[in-house]
Formats: C-alpha cells, structure tokens, sequence
C-alpha cells in the first residue's frame, strides 16, 4: 500500500510539474503571437496611412492642374484628361487595398469613399465642357460643382486615414504623435490651399475681395499657423530623430515666405480687370510651399513605419524563442515521462505486486 501510493504521488508530482511548464510555455507563445499579430497589424496600418495620405494630396492637386490649364493652355484637355485618369487610379487602388482590409470595419469609410467618387464622376463633364472652349471663353467659375467634389474625395481619404490613425494610436500609442504631425501636415495643406484655387478668378481679373471673402482668407490664415504652433510643439517633444523638429520650422518659414507674396496679391487687388498674375505663376508661388508643409507629414511616417518595422521584427524574435521554450517544454514533458515510466513506475508496480 505505501509503495503504491509513492507511486501515485510521483505521477501526481510529474503531471503537476509538466502542466505548469506546458501552460507557462503556451502564455508566453500566445503573448509573442500577439504581439506579433498586434505589430504586423501596426506595419499595414501605418502603410495604409501613408497610402491615403498620399492619395488624398495628390487628388487636391487636380483642382490645380485644371484651373491653370483652363485658364492658361490653348489645349486644356490633354492635361485635364491625364489629370483626371490619375485621380481614377488613386481612386481604385486605394478602394482596392481597403477592401483587402475590410475585416478591420473599413465598410463605413468605403462608403463615403465610394459616394465622394461618384459626385466627381458627375461633375467631371463640367470641366471638360470648358476644356473644350477657346481660352477666352472658358470660365473656371463653371466648374465650381466638380471642384467642391474634389474637396470632397480628398475629405473621404483624409476621414478614412483619421479613422486608420486612431487604430494605429489603440495599437501602438508611442507612434500616435508621429500621426498626429501627419495629420497636421495634411491640415496645414488643406487650409493653406484654399486660397490658392479659391481666388484663382479674382488674381486673373483683378477683382477685390469681398468682405466676407476677406475675412474667410483671414480665418484660414490664421488657422494653419496655429497648427503650425501644434506641429512645432508635438515635433519638439518627440524622442525620435532631430531633423523633423528642423523640417517643421522649415515648412513654416516657407509657408510664412509664400503667404506674404500672396497676401501682397490679394491686398493690391483694384478691379482694374486685367490680369495681376499669371495663373501659371500664381499657381507655382502656392505650390512652392506644398512640399515643404508635406514633407514634415512623410518624414513622421517614414519614422513611424521605421520603428513599426523595427518592432515587427522584434516581436518576430520573441516569437521564434517562445515557439523554441514550448518545443522544449514538449520535449521535457515527454522525456520526463519516458524516465519515470522506466526507472520510477514500473519498478515501483512491480514491487507494489510482489
């Protein structure tokens, strides 16, 4: 009796021993897998950022190209149609890659996407009617409807990266003030351009702004510096690399450099009719600013995609050593069996039966 009981608390001690290295070994596989999933899902989040971020950029570019080109080039329709081919494209690969992610409850955003879409689709006929008017008929003023739908696109794009970056900020809470400066860059942009499309006509006719006019171009003005006060200040927190702080004080000179010949435009503006400034010109003066305003937001993503995929492969590593410790604890599970079974057990039995 004693010596069968010896036995039975051997197997006890055994089964105990190897349950909790077994499910030791599998929490910290199930930790590593987890945060490997978690760290793969930060990787495609923070490319999908980048992808709509660009997406929405160059969309906003068209209501450019289509106002200088109707308004400068004899054939407007060669660049209005590659213009608008490019905006399809933008359009469809993005549609595409979010479909590929639509367990992640992209449907709502597809949506709107889909709608913004659908109105330019419409409205893209007005713009071509004027391509095809002489130069001193066309009148951009006709194309304002596809011009508010572009806005819209690019607003889809830009909602659909807001709602990426709060994923990503769930996630990973260390890479959320480098989107946070991605967004700003893409704020500074939206508010900075407006005036630049916006009184297009009137820099071509000379034509004083009117009141309300006047005090929605100060409103914006306004509104983008202070988000360049936020940029400055997030930027001069981070941990991360030096030079992105430099890249924002950059943007904002340039930006400040651009504006004041702008505004110098704008204010010298007297109804004589003629034009004040080319729309070539007036177009490259605003543009000059756009690269340095969005450069801050790439270089916050090429820092957080950086060390999304630094940590990607790290959590690839703890993955491998914890897959490595559970094989083990199999192996130490098995062959602990094998010897107490042989050298323990069954001689134990054997005298038990004797």
């Amino acid at each position: 009796m004693f010596r069968k009981s010896v036995t039975q608390g051997v197997k006890l001690l055994y089964a105990t021993t190897v349950a909790i290295i077994i499910v030791a070994a599998l929490a910290g596989a199930g930790v590593s897998w987890r945060g490997f999933v978690d760290a793969r899902n930060v990787v495609a989040l923070v490319a999908m950022d980048r992808m709509l971020f660009i997406g929405a950029t160059e969309v906003r570019r068209g209501i450019g190209t289509a106002g200088v080109s109707l308004l400068q080039e004899d054939d407007a329709a060669t660049p209005i149609q590659a213009m608008m081919a490019r905006v399809d494209d933008i359009f469809d690969s993005t549609r595409r890659t979010l479909e590929d992610h639509d367990a992640d409850g992209n449907s709502g955003q597809l949506a709107a996407m889909d709608q913004a879409f659908d109105r330019v689709s419409r409205t893209r006929s007005l713009v071509l009617a004027q391509s095809q008017l002489p130069r001193d008929q066309r009148d951009v003023a006709a194309i304002e409807p596809w011009r508010q739908a572009i806005y819209g696109l690019a607003g889809a794009f830009a909602q659909t990266a807001t709602t990426v970056g709060t994923r990503l900020r769930a996630l990973n809470p260390e890479l959320g003030e480098l989107v946070a400066i991605r967004e700003l860059s893409y704020s500074i942009r939206d508010r900075y351009a407006l005036q630049c499309s916006g009184f297009r006509r009137q820099v071509q006719h000379d034509i004083p702004l009117t009141r309300d006019e006047r005090d929605g171009w100060q409103q914006d003005i306004g509104a983008y510096r202070e988000l360049w006060v936020q940029m400055e200040r997030t930027a001069s927190h981070l941990p991360y690399r030096s030079d992105l702080l430099d890249a924002v004080r950059r943007g904002r000179l340039k930006t400040a450099e651009t504006q004041q010949v702008m505004s110098d435009i704008l204010n010298g503006l007297s109804g004589s009719g003629e034009p004040v400034d080319a729309p070539k010109a007036w177009s490259e003066n605003c543009s000059d600013a756009y690269e340095p305003i969005l450069s801050t937001g790439h270089m916050a993503l090429d820092i957080a995609f950086q060390r999304a995929e630094v940590e990607q492969q790290a959590a690839l590593s703890g993955l491998a050593v914890s897959t490595l410790v559970l094989l083990a604890a199999l192996a130490f599970s098995f062959l602990t069996l094998r010897f107490i079974r042989t050298r323990l057990s069954v001689p134990l039995a054997s005298l038990a039966v004797s």
